[in-house]
């Protein structure tokens, strides 16, 4: 991090260059070493130029430009012919008075000439005052361009909040499964590949990691670093230590945070130091806790849902799909069949009979009958019959004969029921029903 603050000796200065209807502006940028600076500490706003020894270099003001009303930036540019110095203090000067504007305490850092083989670095530098009217008092009227806006304390600063928020959701560190699990191979010791975080970073392998060598008992490390250029891609760049003991540290600029994720006795026996997913030690807590397995169904009258009681398991409520039916015991869960309705066929009803009503016989045909023709003085009359049959000589004859027969009987039984089917459903008691489904 680098603090900075406009000097006191800049509002005098600043107030004499308004009056005199001359821009305001630096035209200086000082690049110094002062020995033990801690760049977090409050700057002393009457902190004057340093000594000359502690001096580095002198740089023209390369370019300006206005940011907004209240903001302008002051620009230098060192190419590789410059160097080598370190340097941790920067500032903004009027050379014609030798007043010191601005001050800048950052870490230290190298600026490196091309010589011998070497390739130097080129240094570009870009520092914003802000104060009321600054485009104004400057008379500068030229917009900043990109390249003079530096970004660098704003994306450190989005780099240390997801960093911190990763520390929220997984803790200091959090490892998946396996990820990064110390087991002896042979005579060496390896890291299993995966996923890990360590202060934040995010540490992903994709093949064994070699633990460097150790002797007698010791932990292994992660050590794990953000880490990149000024106009690069960033990355996180990790690796196995192996120490008694370890502490974050700096450097070339780049804080490592370590963690040990096991520790080696002198036997070689291993102890494993890594903490899991937070969400992954809540599912195995609520695994141990919860005495349903997947699949398993819970029926209660309790009216909460299983997942308040057990966070971290997942339940489908069973009355979506099997509302009202009857359970049954088998050997394949979850079939359903029957029926709560039915109508009875012929099949199903009881032998049984009923009483006829209006039920009349049939014709079946003529017959014959015997009887006594009818004699009147010995004459014989075919067409009458004699009631007395007593007399002597009285001739007997039949009708005509019709054999055996039967008659049928014609008619129908009364009409009997509607058709109406009926439930089978028992008497119920009703419950609710919850099915784990993860």
């Amino acid at each position: 991090m680098a603090s900075s603050a406009i000097t006191t000796a800049f509002e005098a200065w600043n107030v004499n260059k308004i009056l005199q209807n001359e821009p305001a502006r630096p035209d200086k940028m000082v690049f110094a070493f002062i020995p033990g600076q801690d760049e977090n500490a409050e700057i002393d706003r009457d902190e004057p130029i340093p000594p000359p020894e502690n001096i580095q270099h002198i740089a023209d003001i390369t370019s300006y430009g206005s940011i907004n009303p209240n903001a302008v930036v002051y620009s230098v540019v060192l190419d590789s012919s410059v160097g080598d110095w370190e340097y941790n203090w920067i500032g903004l000067i009027d050379s014609a008075t030798d007043t010191l504007l601005m001050v800048v305490h950052t870490h230290t850092q190298k600026k490196i000439k091309t010589q011998g083989g070497q390739q130097g670095n080129n240094l570009t530098r870009n520092l914003a005052m802000e104060f009321d009217g600054a485009t104004e008092a400057t008379q500068i009227t030229v917009t900043a361009e990109t390249w003079q806006i530096d970004f660098s304390e704003r994306l450190a600063g989005v780099d240390e909040r997801v960093r911190a928020e990763n520390i929220d959701a997984y803790g200091y560190a959090a490892f998946r499964g396996d990820a990064f699990l110390i087991h002896r191979s042979g005579g060496q010791y390896v890291a299993l590949p995966g996923l890990g975080y360590v202060a934040g970073l995010r540490c992903e392998s994709q093949q064994n990691l070699s633990v460097p060598p150790f002797s007698g008992a010791t932990k292994v490390w992660m050590d794990a670093s953000w880490q990149g250029t000024l106009t690069g891609a960033w990355e996180v760049v990790y690796t196995l230590r192996t120490a008694g003991a370890l502490d974050d540290y700096e450097k070339d600029g780049f804080l490592h945070f370590v963690y040990a994720v096991a520790e080696i006795d002198a036997g070689g026996n291993i102890t494993d130091l890594r903490p899991g997913f937070p969400l992954e030690e809540l599912e195995e807590e609520v695994r141990i806790k919860c005495p349903y397995r997947v699949n398993d169904v819970l029926l209660t009258a309790n009216p909460e849902h299983p997942e308040d009681s057990w966070p971290g398991t997942r339940w489908t409520d069973m009355s979506g799909d099997y509302n009202a039916r009857t359970l049954m015991i088998g050997e394949a869960p979850l079939t359903t069949g029957g029926q709560d309705w039915i109508t009875l066929t012929k099949k199903e009803m009881p032998r049984h009979g009923h009483g006829l009503n209006n039920v009349k016989i049939k014709g079946a045909g003529g017959h014959d009958h015997e009887y006594d023709k009818y004699q009147k003085d010995g004459t014989q009359d075919s067409t009458r019959v004699s009631v007395d049959n007593i007399r002597l000589g009285i001739e007997q004859d039949r009708t005509s004969k019709v054999e055996d027969h039967t008659h049928e009987v014609e008619g129908e039984t009364d009409e009997s029921g509607e058709g109406e089917p009926f439930s089978v459903v028992s008497s119920y008691l009703t419950l609710r029903g919850w099915l784990r489904v993860a």
